[in-house]
């Protein structure tokens, strides 16, 4: 690790580095620690993809909503934020499928 603290790749440490482990968070109060830990960076992810930051924000909170309805059905998984990088990655998928609005690219957007 740099004195920057990033990898040679230019990459933080992130919630995906060692982040949450263990079994689904069962309480309202778990599950509010792993959207503490996971939020900004998967907002970040989704913008980097989407590009429009509302967009991005209404993804990651469709994300979150959905894990928390079948959080008692995910008992199985033991990687709980890889986990909600696929649900936020099929979601922009399914966003890109329907359609959805597309903003002009930033001036000096290449």
């Amino acid at each position: 690790m740099r004195e920057s603290g990033r990898d040679h790749a230019g990459n933080r440490p992130g919630p995906t580095g060692g982040g949450f482990t263990g079994p689904w968070p069962q309480t309202a109060e778990e599950f509010e620690k792993l959207v503490d830990l996971c939020r900004e960076a998967l907002l970040n992810y989704a913008c980097r993809r989407v590009r429009d930051r509302h967009a991005t924000e209404d993804l990651v909170q469709q994300v979150f909503l959905k894990a928390f309805r079948v959080r008692r059905e995910n008992q199985g998984v033991t990687k709980v934020v890889p986990y909600l990088y696929r649900m936020l990655q099929n979601a922009i998928i399914d966003r890109a499928r329907a359609g959805g609005p597309r903003p002009a690219p930033a001036a000096g957007w290449r």
